[in-house]
């Protein structure tokens, strides 16, 4: 089958599962993935400032990047690896940033079909449906794995171990925290897993783009730490990007750190799509990195060390003339000074990630005596519920009748495990998205509660 005629097999299978997906209500669209919340006024501050200074819009960036944000990107992410103020060789050398994680998960599909033409790959947990379109289109092997214990959709490591003695993947992919179902894996957890990926020679795909250091409900998982003590770093392919985290899903900013070769071969394809990343909000990127090192750093180490990040990351900006002529901007990096803006910036993103977990708590609240099965929320803001006496109605149609009734749009589990349904009659994942404002949110789920009462008797 060509990619045409599965384009048009695959039209006609999610013709009526677009209603959903394409819902034109934002507020209403429940399993969007998107944070609804503002975006931190630093971003939109300096956004209007780089407009209008031309500096960054006139012109493509380079096929990679920018440049100077690809060294501030290596910077941050070698930072975050060790307690200390090290840069730990060989890791996070390979950059390329792209428009947004989705174009660098495609791009890494397309070089790892090339390299291992037909191999396995292995999928933790449920999963955005990109991942499996990408293995579709490249021809590659699908293996997925839930967990068969309740109230889990993320397979335990035990699970992971026995299916890779006996599938042998060339690749595992994993989402930290996976989406949809907000998990993760402990620092443990994955400290036991990767001595089994070496053994194997097993490569690791992390997709960490909804893992935030500012997210101080949540535990964050070192895992470039752990990959460096472990000494993985040759087999580990990262994807990150700070775009849809802040509310700006548009902005399409991401990046992927890989092996040399692997790197070379997705720049090469952002040349040849005429892929360049985008040149925009740039300036709050790299702040935001900075700021997260002082946040991630912020117990263990002193003035000395917080006065050494501002000064690295004041040098590798000054090419741009907007640190230069804003006066605002060039105190953030005045260690006297800096605070103000520090402060201000981790409190807004606080405050979201203490709304993502009182919209958690009040639909699993509210809808208590409908839900079987749920996800914690451990990080992100996305999470799983299952639903009682649904099994009369296929997943498709049950969450149909919700949006013809409530104009509420959810997406289903088959949409996150390849379009497949294992069993009709047994209850189903639905994904749920909480990044709303609470008061819009608490609403929607009322809406839910009553409908699920007609629906669910």
């Amino acid at each position: 089958m060509n990619r045409l005629q599965y384009f048009e097999k695959k039209k006609k299978e999610l013709k009526e599962l677009r209603k959903l997906f394409d819902a034109q209500e934002p507020m209403l669209a429940l399993s969007s993935g998107v944070n609804r919340l503002p975006p931190p006024s630093l971003y939109s501050r300096y956004f209007i400032k780089e407009i209008e200074s031309r500096q960054m819009i006139s012109d493509y960036t380079r096929r990679d990047g920018n440049p100077v944000l690809k060294e501030v990107i290596s910077i941050y992410e070698k930072l975050i690896s060790t307690d200390s103020m090290n840069f730990p060789g060989g890791f996070a050398d390979n950059i390329c940033i792209t428009a947004g994680a989705t174009a660098a998960l495609m791009f890494y599909f397309e070089y790892y079909s090339q390299k291992y033409p037909g191999s396995a790959v292995l999928f933790l947990g449920l999963n955005y449906y990109a991942f499996y379109e990408y293995c579709n289109l490249f021809q590659l092997k699908k293996i997925i794995l839930t967990s068969k214990k309740k109230n889990r959709v993320a397979p335990t490591i035990e699970e992971i171990i026995r299916v890779i003695r006996e599938k042998r993947p060339k690749l595992i992919s994993l989402t930290l925290p996976l989406n949809p179902s907000g998990e993760i894996y402990t620092e443990n957890e994955l400290c036991r897993l990767i001595p089994v990926l070496k053994k194997y020679d097993i490569l690791f795909l992390i997709d960490k783009v909804q893992a935030d250091v500012f997210a101080a409900n949540f535990d964050y998982i070192n895992v470039n730490k752990i990959i460096i003590e472990e000494q993985f770093v040759n087999n580990v392919i990262i994807i990150d990007g700070l775009s849809k985290t802040r509310s700006l899903p548009g902005a399409r900013l991401g990046y992927i750190i890989a092996n040399k070769e692997a790197i070379d071969y997705i720049t090469y394809l952002n040349e040849i799509y005429y892929y360049n990343p985008p040149q925009i909000y740039i300036v709050p990127f790299i702040i935001d990195l900075m700021f997260r090192v002082i946040y991630f750093k912020r117990d263990y180490i002193g003035d000395s060390d917080i006065r050494f990040i501002l000064r690295l990351f004041r040098r590798l900006t000054q090419s741009f003339s907007l640190f230069k002529e804003d006066k605002r901007l060039t105190e953030i990096f005045n260690p006297s000074t800096y605070n103000r803006e520090y402060e201000e910036f981790s409190s807004e993103i606080e405050n979201n990630y203490a709304a993502f977990m009182n919209n958690y708590q009040y639909l699993i609240d509210r809808l208590d005596k409908h839900i079987c099965e749920k996800t914690k929320l451990q990080g992100g803001y996305n999470f799983c519920i299952k639903l009682y006496k649904t099994n009369s109605r296929s997943q498709l149609q049950f969450c149909l009748d919700i949006f013809e009734r409530e104009r509420i749009a959810m997406l289903p589990e088959f949409f996150y495990n390849d379009h497949r349904i294992d069993d009709r009659d047994l209850p189903f994942w639905i994904r749920i998205t909480c990044a709303y404002p609470e008061e819009e949110f608490s609403r929607i789920v009322d809406k839910l509660y009553n409908c699920f009462n007609i629906l669910l008797k």
